[in-house]
């Protein structure tokens, strides 16, 4: 009778090696090798990724103080020209112009008038000045006696220029008087 022994039969090296817990083994190490390469990438590029952001954000929050300083600044000099601003309209409300200012102030009140002297004392009001010509002198004194007050003419006199670069000579009349203001003709609101 014959007879096998099959207990001592000695696999090769590449029988032992290729069993299929040696394959399934090999192939999840693989996978896992794979696997853990794969999330170190990514997670490397996502850190590079989050270091770019967080470089932008440093970048954003030194323009962000610079800005606060600015605006800081800004606030200062505000409160500054507030404060400015609060003084002069203070003194705008407290400045008291001489009425009969805005008399003079108004084009046709003054047509044809140059004024050298505007002196006041009080209720009195002196004039010096020069007119074109005798009409509007008149018109001149018409609107003072009906918007400030009785007008009382000193002198008049017939004055020329010659003017020897242009060959003409310019005739004008010299005025000196004097205006007695009356309360209710002096507001600020007379043209």
């Amino acid at each position: 009778m014959l007879r096998f022994n099959f207990a001592n039969i000695k696999p090769s090296l590449a029988e032992r090696l290729l069993t299929p817990e040696f394959i399934i083994g090999s192939l999840i190490f693989t996978i896992f090798m794979g696997f853990n390469i794969y999330s170190e990438v990514s997670t490397r590029s996502k850190i590079s990724e989050v270091e770019r952001k967080i470089t932008y954000l440093e970048q954003q929050r030194n323009v962000l103080k610079t800005l606060e300083k600015k605006e800081k600044e800004l606030r200062e000099v505000k409160a500054e020209l507030e404060k400015k601003l609060a003084v002069i309209e203070k003194l705008e409300k407290e400045r008291k112009i001489p009425n009969y200012l805005y008399f003079f102030g108004n084009k046709e009140n003054v047509n044809g008038i140059w004024l050298e002297v505007l002196a006041s004392k009080g209720k009195r009001l002196s004039i010096v000045g020069n007119a074109e010509d005798m009409g509007k002198l008149h018109d001149f004194l018409e609107k003072l006696e009906s918007r400030l007050g009785k007008t009382y003419l000193k002198d008049v006199k017939l004055k020329t220029i010659e003017l020897k670069n242009l060959n003409k000579t310019i005739e004008y009349q010299h005025f000196l008087l004097n205006v007695e203001m009356e309360n209710g003709k002096t507001s600020g609101n007379s043209k």
